[in-house]
């Protein structure tokens, strides 16, 4: 039966889909993990659907939603800090290297609800300069 429902989506020109025969799929659709803006895919190209539904729990497991508010955090940073940007590319891409090797802290800090510290620490960190003015709002 899939061999004929395969031909037939073949003959009409459409994919098909049939996560546990590959030879009669045309794709492999990934097993997902979203938190917000973050996603994160997992696939075996159809040869493992079983490892990527188990990669799939484990990560869902351990990404709680503090990895979206620190998405919709470094987001909002960004958003509004690029356009005037205060260093040259280089300095620019070693601050945010800098905020991200504190990413376990600022995950700390967002599971504790303290969403307003982890944006005054990432402002700080891509300009020492910036006030607080700018830390203002909730993520969540």
């Amino acid at each position: 039966m899939r061999a004929e429902v395969f031909a037939e989506a073949e003959a009409e020109r459409v994919l098909c889909n049939a996560v546990d025969d590959v030879d009669h799929c045309h794709f492999a659709v990934p097993s997902i993990v979203r938190r917000g803006e973050l996603l994160l895919a997992i696939s075996t190209g159809g040869r493992a659907p079983a490892l990527a539904k188990r990669l799939r729990r484990r990560l869902s497991d351990e990404l709680g939603w503090e990895w979206e508010a620190l998405v919709d955090v470094l987001g909002e940073v960004r958003d509004a800090t690029l356009p005037h940007r205060p260093a040259d590319f280089a300095t620019w891409a070693e601050r945010w290297r800098a905020v991200l090797n504190r990413e376990e802290e600022l995950l700390d800090l967002l599971a504790e609800g303290r969403i307003g510290e982890v944006k005054a620490r990432v402002y700080r960190a891509l300009k020492p300069a910036t006030t607080s003015a700018h830390c203002s709002g909730s993520v969540r």
